[in-house]
């Protein structure tokens, strides 16, 4: 689509169906937020600033980007939402979470390594 249109229509039109789609999931007694102005600015907080923000700016840089190399650079976002969750929110940094961390850094090297010996 991004070789079509603009990323900026297609991250729009990306979120107007989702968003009709997502109605059909939602509770008519959940879609009632003007009864709470705070709960009104935190949806759209978490509207703006997680998920359409995040996705245009993807979308975008796929506009720049070849789409293996994309996905390569998505593939770290796990990791960064692990060290996010240890020094912001002061998660616990176990076994797993370290090995996890490893695993995929581990795999984005082979990946690189991969493509520059090809």
């Amino acid at each position: 689509a991004l070789e079509r249109y603009q990323p900026l229509v297609v991250t729009y039109w990306t979120f107007v169906f989702c968003g009709l789609v997502s109605l059909l999931f939602a509770r008519p007694a959940e879609l009632s937020l003007l009864e709470s102005p705070s709960m009104l600015g935190l949806s759209l907080g978490l509207v703006i600033f997680s998920t359409v923000l995040p996705y245009g700016l993807y979308t975008i840089g796929l506009a720049r980007v070849q789409a293996s190399q994309a996905s390569i650079a998505a593939s770290f976002e796990p990791v960064v939402a692990a060290v996010t969750g240890i020094f912001m929110f002061g998660e616990a940094m176990d076994l797993f979470t370290f090995m996890g961390i490893g695993c995929v850094i581990a795999g984005i090297c082979v990946l690189n390594c991969r493509r520059k010996s090809s």
